[in-house]
């Protein structure tokens, strides 16, 4: 009988921790809204409760340190949770979108067509003003593989 209880709380104790691990990576690809991650912080604790009931003298694990390793997934998954949501939250940085409204330098005169330099790329560029070599634009439009340019206010 004794090794049975033995057994009963290995087992239980495996399927939390197992059941806890799924739901933390469920949480990277499904959608929850941190359920899963609140259930699997909850899976996690009671798996490791039932380590402390062990039969086994001094086969428990202490209950601050379940609270400390709780308290550690919660605030990992919450730092990582919010980085993600951050980095959506920021405006497109890639493609056409992502050039509008940055800032370039005219690598010579012109007025109409020019060409003008943009994070280290040569693009073609259409102003309605006279823009001088070296002044500082402001992309305002994507037009195929031209940009359309303002000068750069002081």
């Amino acid at each position: 009988q004794f090794f049975d209880k033995v057994v009963v709380h290995q087992v239980c104790n495996g399927r939390h921790l197992y059941l806890a691990v799924v739901m933390f990576i469920l949480e990277l690809t499904v959608t929850s809204y941190g359920l899963l991650t609140i259930g699997g912080i909850i899976s996690f604790v009671i798996g490791s409760m039932i380590l402390i009931d062990s039969p086994l003298p001094g086969g428990g694990v202490p209950l601050s340190t379940i609270a400390g390793a709780g308290l550690f997934i919660l605030g990992f998954v919450f730092i990582v949770v919010r980085a993600v949501v951050n980095v959506h939250r920021d405006r497109v940085t890639t493609g056409m979108a992502g050039i509008i409204g940055k800032t370039g330098i005219a690598l010579k005169d012109f007025t109409g067509k020019g060409k003008i330099s943009i994070h280290g790329e040569i693009w073609n560029a259409l102003a309605k003003e006279e823009i001088s070599k070296d002044d500082e634009v402001v992309v305002v439009s994507v037009h195929g593989m031209t940009l359309e340019v303002e000068k750069k206010e002081a």
